[in-house]
């Protein structure tokens, strides 16, 4: 049997969180007497104005017991993007809680193709197969199946980041992107261990202009499944 399939959701007022303590506008000066609330710290706003959209093409092939042998095939073609990622997971604060669009990009779950294989095959010694006469072979051969699971996926995306520098000098809760001058994910056979992406593909914002970098979330690609 074969299925194709099309699956989509849209997500809207999803539960985000943001910090309306922020320093509004990049720039000099000390942070804390630039917030919008000087008496307070950093806060954890939670809000209801995150956005998703998943779009997918799915297969699914299987071949029912036959001569010893069942199979089942499924494969996953899809987009899934976001404004930001869920509470429950790390990061979850943009670099900038005044602009979410900045945000906009794959979520952290999302996962270009996927492609698992999974199989049985009943041995055919033995068992309810009269190729072994002999009992005491029956009783070692028969009933044995083989069977596996093999799956092939893209890597899941990552965002490059400065690490501790706010540049903005806004108070940022996450690291800060830096400037993108080109696509960083390198090609296939250019990806080491070492050096997965190009780091000449971006550079760090002068400290001495106080503004965010340009590059986008999960712009980068990690590595993959086989």
């Amino acid at each position: 049997s074969l299925e194709l399939a099309y699956a989509g959701s849209k997500g809207t007022h999803l539960q985000i969180v943001t910090d309306q303590n922020q320093v509004v506008t990049p720039g000099p000066g000390d942070i804390q007497s630039r917030r919008p609330f000087p008496e307070f710290g950093p806060f954890t706003s939670i809000q209801n104005r995150g956005n998703s959209v998943y779009h997918s093409f799915q297969a699914k092939g299987e071949k029912h017991t036959s001569h010893g042998l069942y199979f089942l095939s499924s494969f996953t073609w899809s987009k899934a993007i976001n404004d930001l990622p869920e509470i429950c997971c790390a990061s979850p604060f943009p670099q900038d809680s005044y602009n979410l669009a900045a945000e906009r990009g794959p979520a952290d779950f999302d996962q270009k193709l996927r492609w698992v294989l999974s199989f049985d095959y009943e041995i055919p010694f033995g068992g309810n197969h009269s190729n072994v006469g002999n009992r005491a072979l029956n009783a070692v051969l028969g009933g044995w199946h083989v069977g596996g699971i093999y799956t092939l996926a893209s890597g899941f995306p990552f965002s490059p980041w400065i690490g501790s520098i706010d540049q903005s000098n806004t108070g940022a809760q996450v690291p800060i992107r830096p400037n993108q001058l080109r696509n960083g994910n390198l090609p296939r056979d250019q990806r080491t261990v070492a050096q997965w992406f190009d780091v000449g593909a971006y550079e760090q914002p002068d400290e001495n202009l106080f503004y965010f970098g340009n590059a986008g979330r999960n712009s980068l690609i990690g590595p993959g499944q086989n």
